[in-house]
């Protein structure tokens, strides 16, 4: 998932992975489909990729195509340029995912130096934490020729390929379409779900164990105490409880932990009042881990979470030509 919206690439041994951006948002809204529906098609969960650069997407239609099948393509992407008529200067501020700023200024100086320079004067980089470049023109040089120029000949334009080579269950290397990988998310979401509410659960029936020793202790609290104090050692004490209570040995345990100050004021009132709230949560979390459907609930509660705490808008825009 984090491969999926955070982006990666990488060169391994005889094989590479190249896996765009995408936005949380979209993501999710995507896998909250694919939970209910795994028949869905493709084109229902289709998410254009987002680049944290923002940028211009040029060919959505074929990247749509290659992220069906993971592979094939590439994702054209272009800076966002504007046109600063008073100063005869193109602004740029946004710029292609994995592109830097100085490398298309060095693209720029060779161009000025040149002698195929379409009309560029200079250009000043004030680029801080989100680029800005300006590039002034020459008098009687043409924006538009200019622009044409720069997309073909720097990094203004570029691109950002298609792959995506994954790991299956963190082990096997294959390409994932963008179905498949969407699954294995939810397979993966589903198991962590269900091996935390067993967690919970085990946590839950043993603390309602102690808290059950615990009862028996208070409903006999002059006997434990003196119990306590007639042993010779914390072991002697342990076995005593054990043997005139009916308590195992975590519950006996539990008992001795304590403080005798502590547990003589014990409210059982309170002990009662967290073993009925225990048992309401074990309940829940029994009726989820028995329900397909509430645990999908579950997962989907998550999923909006998610994207509601750390979502944004899309940043890169979209233009097909």
């Amino acid at each position: 998932f984090y491969n999926i919206v955070n982006g990666t690439m990488g060169i391994g041994i005889g094989m590479s992975s190249s896996v765009p951006q995408f936005n949380l948002k979209e993501v999710n809204e995507a896998l909250i489909k694919l939970l209910w529906d795994p028949s869905i098609p493709y084109e229902d969960l289709y998410c254009a990729p987002d680049f944290a650069t923002g940028a211009i997407l040029l060919n959505e239609e074929e990247v749509k195509k290659c992220l069906k099948f993971g592979a094939g393509g590439s994702c054209k992407l272009r800076s966002v340029v504007d046109f600063d008529s008073k100063e005869r200067c193109f602004v740029v501020t946004e710029i292609p995912y994995g592109t830097y700023t100085n490398t298309i200024c060095g693209q720029l100086e060779e161009i000025i130096n040149g002698e195929e320079n379409p009309g560029i004067d200079r250009f000043n980089d004030l680029t801080g934490k989100t680029p800005l470049i300006k590039i002034y023109l020459e008098k009687k040089a043409n924006p538009d020729k200019v622009l044409r120029y720069l997309y073909k000949n720097t990094s203004l334009q570029s691109f950002y390929s298609i792959n995506f080579t994954m790991l299956k269950d963190g082990r096997y290397p294959r390409v994932f379409g963008w179905k498949e990988a969407l699954q294995e998310h939810i397979n993966h979401e589903i198991e962590v779900y269900t091996r935390g509410y067993n967690y919970d659960l085990k946590k839950i029936e043993a603390r309602l164990h102690i808290i059950e020793g615990l009862l028996i202790a208070m409903a006999s609290i002059d006997e434990v105490v003196h119990t306590i104090k007639e042993s010779s050692s914390s072991a002697a004490a342990n076995q005593a409880l054990q043997k005139n209570f009916l308590l195992d040995e975590a519950q006996a345990k539990a008992i001795l932990d304590m403080k005798l100050s502590r547990l003589a004021h014990l409210e059982v009132s309170k002990l009662e009042k967290e073993k009925t709230d225990l048992e309401i949560e074990q309940a829940r979390l029994n009726a989820i881990l028995g329900d397909e459907n509430l645990l999908k609930s579950e997962i989907e509660k998550g999923l909006k979470a998610v994207a509601e705490k750390f979502g944004d808008g899309r940043r890169t825009k979209i233009l097909n030509i």
